[in-house]
């Protein structure tokens, strides 16, 4: 290996690590400076665009992207990622259309169907999501991440007895994935000698992983146990579980009532009167809202049970619609998914 290559190869690996450890901001910027020294290098263009990504700089991810295909137009991990940069801005005609592309110049990209899984879940189209899925699994089968998205659309769909065979698969290639731990104790009824029981007090155990790693492995934990009527081990793992989650959230009161307090102030019976012509009457939304755990999604899925309703579960199009036509407070208000 000459000396340029060796030289090369130590920048990608120092981009890898600074982005498998969350530091975005100082990858992009050695990305950056080693495009400058390689702008022929389609990797590079590749992984800046990934990181922009991370960085929520979607319209700048997709330039660089569409420049690593002047670079090389037959890379097919760039299409993967410009389908998923035009699914996150709601483009999905053009997010499809760079999905099928690169699966057309690498047909056994297992990251390239999940990823398409996730396309079609994000549109509710849960039989192609599946299929997806299913297909990224049978490429390479040790793929825990396709198992386990697999097994929440099996588990969304009420097929529970597939859920559980693509959760298992999930948490038998990685005995640490802790939210297929949780899926599978959402749809389990615990003996004292369930074989999964066994697997997560195994985990738990482990001394190796810190408590503060091990939140939703504490809420499967706590299931368990209430289902096996041992409620003081119950609250035990409850309580440490929601410690955890506790600490991880940063909350403030003053913030979400002025949060409030401005959706107030923009949405008036004035504004909706002053756009009502523009009110499509042959369709009428149906929203509902309430506290979290409180049964919502129970009621969404009773009423989209209805031929003429459709159930469009958690959609982004009003936050995307006020951050679109409200700019100059979308600093000040978060307006989460609905």
């Amino acid at each position: 290996m000459n000396k340029l290559m060796q030289i090369f190869n130590q920048k990608v690996e120092l981009i890898l690590n600074l982005y498998k450890s969350g530091n975005f901001p100082k990858a992009a910027l050695e990305c950056k400076d080693a495009i400058n020294f390689y702008p022929k290098a389609v990797i590079l263009y590749n992984f800046y665009g990934i990181i922009l990504m991370n960085l929520g700089k979607i319209d700048e991810s997709i330039d660089y992207l569409k420049k690593g295909l002047i670079v090389n137009s037959k890379y097919a991990p760039i299409y993967d990622n410009l389908g998923t940069a035009y699914k996150e801005k709601g483009n999905y005609s053009k997010a499809l259309y760079y999905y099928e592309e690169s699966i057309k110049l690498d047909s056994k990209s297992a990251t390239t169907f999940n990823n398409l899984g996730n396309f079609f879940h994000v549109q509710n189209d849960n039989e192609n999501a599946i299929l997806n899925y299913i297909k990224a699994t049978e490429i390479n089968p040790n793929f825990s991440i396709a198992h386990y998205n697999a097994g929440v659309v099996f588990k969304n769909i009420g097929n529970f007895k597939k859920a559980n065979k693509y959760l298992k698969n999930a948490i038998n290639i990685n005995i640490n994935f802790f939210t297929a731990h949780r899926i599978i104790s959402q749809i389990t009824n615990y003996t004292p000698n369930n074989d999964h029981l066994v697997t997560l007090k195994k985990v738990y155990d482990n001394g190796k992983i810190l408590m503060k790693q091990k939140t939703e492995l504490l809420f499967a934990l706590g299931k368990a146990h209430e289902d096996l009527k041992s409620f003081n081990d119950s609250y035990k793992f409850y309580l440490q579980g929601n410690n955890n989650r506790r600490n991880e959230l940063s909350f403030s009161a003053k913030k979400e009532k002025k949060e409030f307090n401005d959706i107030k102030k923009i949405f008036r019976p004035t504004f909706f009167k002053k756009f009502s012509k523009n009110l499509i009457k042959e369709k009428t939304p149906i929203f509902i809202v309430g506290m979290p755990r409180s049964g919502t999604t129970l009621v969404e899925q009773i009423i989209s049970s209805h031929p003429l309703v459709f159930g469009g579960d958690e959609l982004d199009y009003i936050p995307k619609i006020i951050e679109k036509n409200f700019s100059n407070i979308k600093n000040e208000i978060s307006f989460n998914q609905i």
